[in-house]
């Protein structure tokens, strides 16, 4: 399966809160070893797609897939589910594929 595959697996399951957990470092499926060293800092653009997609997990795990926009009290919510589509064609970067399969196997 490509990591993509793997996502929308865990998604469907209902482990996006595990999936966002391991794209912002905090699950105990991170894998340091796994992730290579960075020769040079990621780009702007990467940066933010990253963060776009961990934003996305966070809006998908308080609100649903469903929603697009969501009002609670004074603050708008937004889903980012074309941005979240780019990231994942872009080889879902931030989290690596030992990362995922564990993380799959862990909830099979």
């Amino acid at each position: 399966m490509t990591k993509a595959e793997v996502i929308r697996t865990l998604m469907d399951r209902g482990k996006t809160k595990e999936l966002r957990d391991l794209l912002f470092g905090l699950s105990p499926y991170n894998d340091k070893t796994a992730r290579e060293p960075a020769a040079e800092l990621p780009s702007i653009a990467l940066t933010k797609l990253v963060n776009t997609a961990r934003n996305h997990l966070d809006f998908v795990c308080k609100f649903g897939e469903q929603a697009d926009h969501v009002i609670k009290g004074r603050k708008h919510h937004f889903a980012h589910k074309e941005q979240f589509a780019h990231w994942l064609a872009e080889d879902a970067p931030g989290v690596s594929e030992s990362e995922l399969d564990r993380l799959l196997k862990a909830h099979a």
